[in-house]
């Protein structure tokens, strides 16, 4: 039987002198030696975090999510608003809506599929190293440029 197991762990940060907590995941493997395959895939955590720091500058206070079957990477809350987020992440360019409808179709229709509209605003943050951040709401009819909020002072890298 394969078992997952999490501890805690603190050491010494090279920054300074401050312990910094930590949480290692342990995994056993079964009698033929195989580890578990993670039920999700994880998205790279640096591009969520890049996303996370510009939901930060637009004033909103953002939450990760992992290891969840539903198709949102960020929760952002705002007093006038909520956001479910989506990132996407190229080596390819992403100059417009229509490349994303192209190639991320289903991502896109989880995403839709999720809450009501005047319950969540549903954002898709897409990044490629040629085009750099674009955002984009994600409508029933599809997808319109968050203007709106690109507006209050995002990077564009």
């Amino acid at each position: 039987m394969i078992e997952e197991t999490t501890q805690k762990t603190e050491q010494e940060s090279t920054a300074g002198s401050q312990p910094v907590a930590a949480d290692i995941i342990l995994h056993e493997t079964d009698s033929e030696g195989s580890l578990r395959k993670p039920g999700v895939w994880l998205k790279p955590r640096g591009i969520v975090h890049r996303a996370m720091q510009i939901l930060r500058e637009w004033n909103f206070v953002p939450a990760r999510i992992i290891c969840s079957p539903v198709p949102v990477d960020i929760v952002a809350m705002r007093q006038d608003m909520s956001l479910l987020v989506q990132v996407i992440s190229s080596k390819q360019p992403i100059p417009c809506a229509k490349t994303l409808v192209q190639r991320y179709r289903k991502k896109i229709q989880d995403l839709r599929s999720l809450g009501t509209d005047f319950r969540f605003r549903k954002l898709l943050m897409a990044w490629s190293q040629p085009c750099g951040w674009k955002y984009y709401d994600v409508l029933p009819g599809g997808l319109k440029p968050a203007w709106d909020l690109a507006a209050t002072g995002s990077p564009q890298s």
